[in-house]
C-alpha cells in the first residue's frame, strides 16, 4: 500500500474521543451550587459539622470502592475510637443528630447501591432473624408516632431515643459486606479486633493517666459504697467489642487455631482493659460469655478452659498485684463489695426506685408503654434531670417501658434463636471434622454477654449496645452464608 494511501486511510479513520471537555459555563454552573451549599452550611452549621459534609464525599468514594474500610471507620466512630471533639453533632427538634447517624444512614444508601444485586440474598440470609429485628423497629415506629401524637412527650426526648433503633441497621450494613466473599468476611473480623485492641490500650491509658482519648465513655475516680478512691475507673462504649475480642482467641485456642501461649500473650492487654473499667456486670458478662463458648465447643474444651483459665486468671492477677498494687486492691474490693453495696449503697436504691416505676408504668401501659421519651419515675433526687428520669438501668424494663411488653417477646425470640445458633453448633462439632469458622462462637458468645449485661445497663436502648448487638447477629448469618456456599 502506498504512503498516500496510509495517509489518507489514517486521516479519514475516526480516532479513540478522549475524555469530554467541560466548557467554562456548565463548570461555573457545577461549582456555583457546591460552592453556595458550603457558603450556607458554613454559616448555619457549627466549623465542625461543615468539616465532616465536605468529608463526607471522601467518605462515600471510600464506601464505594473499599467497603470494608469504610464500615470500619464508622464502626470506629460508633464506639469512641476517634475522640469525641473530631465527631460533631447537628441539632434537630431540640435534640442532637450525631454524625455517626449520618454516616450510617449514608453508608446504607451507598451500600445499597453497591451490593444492589446481592440484596435478594442478604434478605434470605436474614429470615431467621426478621421477625424479631423487623418487629421491634416497627414498634418503634408506633412508639414514635404516639409518643408524639397521644402521649405529646418532647421532641427533642424522642428523637433521642429514636435514634438507638437506628443502629438496628448495622445488621444489614455488616452483612452485606461480610458475606460478599470469605476475603471481606475475614477483613472484617481482623479490623473489629483491631479496634478491639485500640479500645482496651486506650482504657489502660487512661486508667494510667486519667487522660480522656476515647470517646463517648468516662473517666472518673472510682467510687465504691460511696466512697471515693484514688484509683481511676475508665469506660468506654466499646467495652464489649473488647469482650468479643476475648472470646475470640478462646475460640481459636480451643480449636487448636491458635496456640496457647500465643493465646496467653494476646489475651492479656484485652483482659487488663476490661478489668480497669471496673464495671462489674461486664466482668460477670463476659465471664458468662467464655463459658457458653467454652461449652458450645464441647465438655473436652470446657474442663481445658476452667483448668487453664483458672491458671492464666491466677497468674495475670498476681502480677497485676506486684505491678500496680492500688488497682488489684481496687479489682478485688469492686468484686466482693456486692453484698455491702445491695444493703448500704445509694446506687442501688436507685435502681430499685426505677424498677418499682418501671414496673408501675409496665402495669398501666402493657401494650404501648409511656412512648419514645416518656418519663419512668419522677425525680427523687437533687442531682437527678430530666434524662435521668427517662433512664433505666435494667435494659429489659427500659425497653418495655418504652414500647411495651411486646418488645420482651421479640427479644426473647431473637435470644432463642441465638441458643439454637450455639446447639447447633455444638451438634456439628460433635459429628464432623473442624469447623470451617469457630469465630462464629465468639460472635454468638459476645451476644449472649450482652443478653446478661443488660439486666443492669440498658443496652436495648443504647446506641453503641444496639449496633454491637446487630454486629454480632450479622457476622453470624455471614458466617453462615459462605459455608452454605462453599458446602455447595
Amino acid at each position: 500500500m502506498a504512503l498516500a494511501d496510509i495517509n489518507r486511510l489514517s486521516s479519514t479513520t475516526p480516532r479513540r474521543s478522549g475524555p469530554p471537555r467541560v466548557g467554562p459555563v456548565a463548570l461555573l454552573a457545577m461549582v456555583i451550587p457546591v460552592a453556595l451549599f458550603i457558603g450556607v452550611a458554613a454559616a448555619v452549621l457549627p466549623a465542625k459539622f461543615t468539616l465532616a459534609l465536605l468529608f463526607l464525599p471522601v467518605f462515600l468514594i471510600v464506601a464505594w470502592t473499599s467497603p470494608v474500610t469504610a464500615f470500619l471507620a464508622l464502626i470506629a466512630v460508633i464506639y469512641g475510637v476517634l475522640p469525641a471533639a473530631l465527631v460533631p453533632q447537628l441539632p434537630i427538634g431540640g435534640g442532637r443528630f450525631q454524625a455517626s447517624d449520618l454516616a450510617l444512614l449514608g453508608l446504607l444508601a451507598a451500600h445499597a447501591v453497591r451490593f444492589g444485586p446481592a440484596l435478594p440474598s442478604i434478605w434470605r440470609s436474614m429470615r431467621p432473624v426478621l421477625l424479631p429485628v423487623g418487629g421491634l423497629l416497627l414498634l418503634a415506629v408506633v412508639s414514635f408516632a404516639v409518643a408524639l401524637l397521644y402521649f405529646q412527650n418532647p421532641a427533642k426526648h424522642v428523637l433521642a431515643e429514636a435514634r438507638y433503633f437506628l443502629y438496628w441497621l448495622v445488621l444489614p450494613l455488616a452483612l452485606a459486606v461480610a458475606s460478599s466473599d470469605e476475603r471481606r468476611y475475614r477483613a472484617m473480623t481482623l479490623g473489629l479486633l483491631v479496634i478491639a485492641y485500640l479500645i482496651s490500650t486506650g482504657l489502660v491509658v487512661q486508667h494510667l493517666t486519667g487522660i480522656d482519648l476515647l470517646g463517648g465513655g468516662r473517666t472518673e475516680a472510682l467510687i465504691t459504697l460511696d466512697q471515693t478512691s484514688d484509683v481511676t475507673r475508665t469506660t468506654s462504649p466499646g467495652i464489649f467489642l473488647v469482650v468479643f475480642a476475648i472470646l475470640y482467641l478462646l475460640a481459636r485456642w480451643l480449636s487448636g487455631r491458635v496456640a496457647l501461649p500465643w493465646a496467653a500473650l494476646l489475651v492479656m492487654p484485652l483482659v487488663a482493659g476490661l478489668l480497669v473499667t471496673f464495671g462489674r456486670a461486664v466482668w460477670f458478662a463476659a465471664l458468662v460469655g467464655a463459658l457458653v463458648v467454652a461449652a458450645s465447643m464441647g465438655w473436652r474444651a470446657f474442663a481445658r478452659f476452667l483448668l487453664v483459665g483458672s491458671l492464666l486468671s491466677a497468674v495475670l492477677f498476681a502480677t497485676l498485684w506486684v505491678v500496680r498494687p492500688q488497682t488489684a486492691e481496687a479489682v478485688v474490693d469492686r468484686a466482693t463489695s456486692i453484698r455491702r453495696e445491695v444493703s448500704v449503697g445509694s446506687s442501688f436504691e436507685w435502681r430499685v426506685i426505677e424498677t418499682q416505676h418501671a414496673l408501675k408504668n409496665i402495669a398501666r401501659n402493657p401494650l404501648i408503654g409511656v412512648g419514645l421519651g416518656g418519663f419512668n419515675h419522677p425525680s427523687f433526687h437533687a442531682r437527678m434531670d430530666e434524662n435521668l428520669r427517662r433512664y433505666v438501668h435494667n435494659g429489659y424494663l427500659y425497653l418495655a417501658v418504652k414500647l411495651g411488653l411486646v418488645s420482651l417477646v421479640l427479644l426473647a425470640l431473637l435470644i432463642w434463636r441465638c441458643l439454637v445458633w450455639l446447639h447447633q453448633d455444638r451438634q456439628a462439632a460433635r459429628a464432623g471434622p473442624a469447623q470451617a469458622y469457630p469465630e462464629r462462637r465468639a460472635y454468638l458468645g459476645a451476644f449472649m454477654a450482652v443478653v446478661v449485661a443488660a439486666f443492669t445497663q440498658p443496652q436495648w436502648m443504647y446506641g453503641p449496645g444496639v449496633a454491637f448487638v446487630a454486629l454480632m447477629l450479622a457476622m453470624v448469618l455471614a458466617s453462615q452464608q459462605l459455608e452454605r456456599q462453599v458446602r455447595a
